[in-house]
């Protein structure tokens, strides 16, 4: 935090967080919301197998005391568009939480479309992207065709957007 970061992200993909139990994951949020004691936000990533799983642990986010949930698509199964959209429609439905969409199609299979950013709009409380194609131009992609408030910094796209 003394080094100046905005915010933290609690439960990496690509490390321990998917075998991490939900007793587990309570006490690292906790753990660290006690010690950042509220000086930046906290978000927890959500990578589940199941629809049924990641609202469970939206909601049990929500009440431990988060500030936002960064979500995948289904994990362990690649899905194709209508689930995917249904999949990220259904969570946001589930917490009034603000939203980070990670695209990583590299490592998990399944890409986060522009055609379903425009049937996710809807959701108000999707408010940003985190964008690993590995495809530096799909970030020009999304800021050409997506309207962002905020513009780019890195891997992270803020929103509000809407499809211009």
């Amino acid at each position: 935090m003394a080094a100046g970061i905005d915010g933290i992200i609690l439960g990496g993909t690509l490390g321990e967080s998917s075998v991490l139990t939900n007793a587990e994951r309570e006490t690292m949020v906790k753990f660290s919301l006690d010690t950042i004691g509220g000086r930046i936000p906290v978000i927890l990533n959500i990578a589940e197998g199941s629809t049924r799983d990641a609202i469970a642990l939206a909601k049990d986010a929500q009440q431990w005391g988060v500030q936002g949930l960064m979500l995948l698509p289904p994990m362990r199964y690649k899905s194709d568009h209508r689930e995917t959209v249904a999949f990220f429609k259904a969570i946001a439905a589930a917490t009034p939480l603000p939203i980070m969409i990670y695209n990583n199609p590299v490592d998990y299979k399944t890409e986060v479309t522009l055609d379903m950013f425009d049937e996710l709009v809807e959701c108000s409380n999707i408010q940003a992207i985190k964008e690993s194609t590995r495809d530096i131009s799909n970030i020009t992609r999304l800021k050409t065709v997506l309207a962002i408030a905020c513009g780019c910094c890195a891997a992270w796209i803020p929103l509000p957007w809407k499809r211009c």
